[in-house]
């Protein structure tokens, strides 16, 4: 259990990663090559600059951990973590974080769209 945002953040980065190396590895398994690094994007600045600077220290032991486990994959360019600004993370934040009335449409129509866009490749 987390009491800081800065804590959740990393905890579901590191959730994030064991994710995307487990279906990394079942598309290779299914012969598919990857390339390249998973692009992961967070709307909280210190998380990314803290995954991508070497210096960075954490004082508790668990946060230590998992700082370490994701500095380890994106080290080894499995995962590369960048910054997206709140007013372009458009699915999550309709989620998780209140809007005006505008903002709130706009979201719904741009997930509506993004939606229609996945049931039309399935």
């Amino acid at each position: 259990m987390e009491t800081s945002t800065y804590g959740n953040k990393l905890v579901a980065l590191r959730i994030d990663i064991e994710l995307i190396i487990k279906y990394r590895y079942k598309l290779r398994m299914m012969g598919i090559p990857v390339e390249g690094a998973s692009q992961v994007l967070y709307d909280n600045k210190s998380i990314v600059l803290s995954t991508s600077l070497s210096s960075c220290m954490q004082k508790k032991k668990h946060k230590a951990i998992t700082h370490h486990q994701v500095r380890e994959t994106v080290a080894a360019s499995i995962v590369k973590v960048s910054h997206i600004a709140s007013t372009e993370n458009v699915l999550a934040d309709i989620l998780t974080k209140p809007t005006d009335e505008p903002t709130y449409r706009r979201h719904i129509k741009s997930t509506l769209v993004i939606l229609k866009l996945s049931d039309d490749i399935t």
